[in-house]
């Protein structure tokens, strides 16, 4: 039992290893822990804890964050808001239903597990813009803000255009009556 749940801890690690090299490769281009850190556990040590490697993890996020600004929005948003990517406490499930009425409660919803499915394997269809093109629309984002800013300035001269076509109006109406008479 011990030699199963020893295993179960080792590939947990690695697999939380593997992700993080995943995370780093995606968000820097790169993975700067090539050399000990988090290598397969065949080519680590035999005698390594699973206490070391988890401290070694965290080091690593840590590193990743303190480098990578939405790994920092993402960490410190989840520190405001724990509570909505915690699973639900078990302790909710009705112990008072017999097998049969919990069956039938889970096969109710069984039709919409499909839907979420085919709902999130949709999401890799969306195509990802380029980076370039986000970088050149962000580049033109002060002369953008300019813009608006004239669009806005323009939308307050109506009024005074309107008071200027007003004076103009009297004018041409008073040279014209002035000719007139």
């Amino acid at each position: 039992m011990d030699a199963a749940m020893d295993n179960t801890a080792v590939k947990t690690i690695d697999l939380l290893e593997a992700r993080l090299m995943r995370i780093t490769y995606v968000l820097s281009g790169f993975s700067d822990e090539p050399d000990s850190a988090l290598l397969p556990s065949q080519e680590r040590e035999a005698e390594e804890t699973v206490t070391v490697r988890l401290g070694r993890l965290e080091h690593a996020l840590a590193r990743l964050a303190h480098k990578s600004k939405v790994v920092e929005d993402i960490l410190a948003w989840y520190a405001r808001h724990a509570s909505l990517l915690s699973p639900d406490s078990t302790h909710d499930i009705p112990s008072s239903l017999d097998p049969e009425a919990l069956l039938a409660i889970i096969m109710t919803q069984a039709t919409m597990y499909p839907a979420v499915s085919s709902s999130l394997t949709s999401i890799l269809d969306i195509p990802i813009p380029p980076a370039d093109s986000s970088a050149h629309l962000i580049a033109h984002g002060p002369k953008m803000a300019e813009l608006d800013g004239s669009l806005e300035r323009q939308a307050a001269e109506p009024e005074e255009i309107v008071g200027l076509h007003g004076k103009s109006a009297l004018h041409i109406l008073s040279v014209r009556f002035e000719d007139w008479r």
